[in-house]
């Protein structure tokens, strides 16, 4: 199973709903986290190539992605909530 980060700029936020669809798609993977704002974490038995084309088909052409795997990541962070650290020390 791989761990991936998965951040983004959405640029149709002017209609409440629209992305909906796109934040039901990161929920369905079994295990994720939301640290940030527009960062989530998730694990997947997917490859990196088929998460980014079930994300990207919920989104705005406009819209940006960026996906890494991050499966064997050392990491660090700072004033993140104690629930997210513990995923993280756990899924990581």
């Amino acid at each position: 199973m791989y761990t991936y980060l998965i951040t983004y700029e959405l640029h149709n936020l002017a209609t409440p709903g629209s992305y909906t669809p796109f934040f039901t798609q990161i929920k369905s993977y079994t295990y994720w986290a939301n640290p940030m704002l527009s960062l989530w974490l998730i694990k997947s038995d997917k490859i990196v190539s088929q998460v980014r084309d079930e994300l990207y088909s919920k989104m705005f052409q406009q819209d940006k992605l960026f996906i890494v795997d991050v499966t064997h990541g050392a990491w660090g962070s700072y004033n993140l909530s104690n629930v997210v650290v513990e995923w993280i020390k756990n899924n990581l």
